[in-house]
């Protein structure tokens, strides 16, 4: 909730949607109070199927709705500030052909040499296999158009994977990549 609070005091976005992806009971009251806001949303599934389905679920739920336009995913551990998010539905405006990646800088010294080799070695084979040079393959923090959400609901994918399909894909769908840095 401090999350959803937080985007509601630097006004980010007008509707935020959660998904509940089989969480324990304990954790109802914190859904309960998201849902009791007036632009919250708040979708369940009664058990857990991973990360990626809980993408397809919310643009799904956005495809339905036309009059949403612009998309950011954002994972709710709190690791993305509000500007950061603003800034890459920022560019995603500007840019309604690309998908808009908040990219962390791996070169920073409290990273730990097991982070910054993997990801590496990530970036370097994902950047060949699309054709595009990406920094951080593994942020959460993405922002992108109607056009391009209804081209991302395609790509298979259920859990932690799904992300990285959405990268690879981009190259099979001519989507580019753009980066911000965050």
């Amino acid at each position: 909730n401090s999350l959803i609070d937080e985007l509601n005091r630097a006004q980010v976005a007008s509707i935020i949607i959660v998904v509940n992806d089989g969480s324990l009971p304990k954790c109802d009251e914190i859904f309960d109070k998201a849902s009791r806001q007036d632009n919250v949303v708040v979708l369940k599934h009664e058990i857990n199927q991973g990360k990626g389905r809980a993408l397809k679920t919310a643009m799904a739920y956005c495809k339905d709705h036309p009059d949403y336009e612009l998309f950011v995913t954002v994972d709710s551990d709190g690791q993305h500030q509000s500007s950061d998010i603003q800034n890459v539905l920022i560019s995603a405006s500007k840019n309604p052909e690309v998908l808009v990646l908040g990219t962390r800088s791996f070169d920073e010294s409290q990273v730990p040499l097991k982070s910054k080799l993997g990801n590496k070695i990530t970036r370097q084979i994902t950047s060949y296999l699309i054709g595009q040079k990406i920094t951080d393959t593994q942020t959460g923090l993405r922002a992108f158009s109607r056009q391009t959400l209804l081209k991302f609901l395609d790509v298979p994918g259920e859990r932690y994977e799904y992300e990285m399909n959405m990268l690879l894909y981009c190259g099979r769908l001519s989507i580019p990549i753009h980066e911000v840095s965050i």
